[in-house]
């Protein structure tokens, strides 16, 4: 068996313990998830606005491809990045491994290689920054500012200050550390790799600097993927308010889901799990009872069974639609990945 089967079948066990964990504690309850069936236009708002935030991600895409002069055309885009996402679900590796499929098809079918997957690359680095971005604002505001009416219940928490110190220091340390690895000529050659772990991590740095330098040239562009990347977030959060109606938790005051949305989603986006499976609902579990719900466990497996229903469902038709190899996607990939005009 290979290293990487063993990791997602350790994976796969850490999901399998902490949902037992949950239920046999009493904190999920699959029968409050009957509901569903009860309150059909919940469900199809849950659905369409975590539908909404998925998709935005390929026009963010778009923008930074604009970088290279390349215009991606809205279909291929589009199916590439569902293709992402169908395979973020059923591959180990979640969310890399999508954007690692996405990479394998954009590189059979272009000369730009280069330029696509630095592309890439930035676009999960623009997805994480915006996600740190949101919660570190969440975490600021309950330790400093208590606009949202979150101050005294994390005041009240030792491991919630602790939670929201670590948020905010992890922003700032990520923000100094793109800003470090920006510095210099955009230019400037990136180190060639040499035998051993230290020269390949330099070298590995030292491309990474490389293209963030080239994005730094193109500040418009960038602040337009920012804007889009904090509507993807938006109606990712609007999705999981749904679906925390769905699970009856939609009692809680509003401040307390601008804190327990952006916390929740960052615990859920570690990359522990397949697809945040389990983390996500003991984090959501945890955060929801200090504000005093004990539906936590129950909005996240709502708001996983979209996530996995659109993933299957609509990342499943692209694929297959494309044909089972990358080089199925290259006519129309390479027809619309042309040099923009002007």
């Amino acid at each position: 068996m290979s290293r990487g089967r063993v990791r997602y079948a350790l994976r796969m066990l850490l999901v399998a313990g902490i949902s037992l964990y949950l239920a046999r504690s009493g904190k999920l309850d699959l029968g409050a998830l009957a509901a569903v069936q009860h309150d059909i236009p919940t469900a199809l708002y849950a659905l369409v606005l975590t539908l909404l935030g998925m998709l935005l991600v390929f026009q963010r895409w778009r923008l930074l491809l604009r970088s290279h002069d390349i215009g991606l055309g809205l279909g291929p885009a589009l199916r590439l990045t569902l293709i992402g996402i169908f395979f973020s679900v059923v591959l180990p590796g979640g969310l890399v491994a999508g954007d690692l499929v996405k990479a394998c098809y954009v590189s059979q079918v272009t000369e730009k290689k280069g330029a696509f997957l630095s592309s890439i690359v930035f676009d999960k680095i623009m997805s994480v920054y915006t996600l740190l971005f949101i919660a570190g604002l969440a975490a600021a505001d309950a330790l400093c500012w208590g606009l949202a009416g979150t101050r005294e219940v994390v005041a009240a928490s030792p491991l919630l200050r602790q939670i929201c110190l670590y948020v905010i220091l992890g922003f700032l340390g990520f923000s100094a550390f793109l800003g470090l690895l920006s510095l210099g000529r955009s230019d400037r050659k990136p180190a060639t790799a040499g035998p051993g772990g230290l020269n390949q991590l330099t070298a590995f740095l030292s491309r990474t600097g490389r293209m963030l330098r080239h994005y730094r040239v193109h500040p418009r562009l960038v602040l337009q993927s920012f804007v889009i990347s904090l509507y993807c977030h938006l109606f990712t959060y609007s999705g999981l308010y749904m679906a925390a109606r769905l699970a009856g938790a939609g009692g809680l005051k509003a401040g307390a889901y601008l804190f327990i949305l952006p916390l929740g989603t960052l615990i859920n986006s570690i990359p522990l799990t397949p697809g945040g499976l389990g983390l996500g609902e003991a984090g959501f579990d945890r955060l929801c009872h200090y504000f005093g719900s004990p539906l936590g466990a129950e909005l996240a497996v709502i708001y996983h069974a979209v996530f996995f229903f659109i993933a299957l469902s609509l990342g499943g038709a692209a694929f297959l639609l494309s044909g089972s190899r990358p080089r199925a996607a290259g006519p129309s990939l390479s027809a619309a990945a042309e040099p923009e005009q002007g």
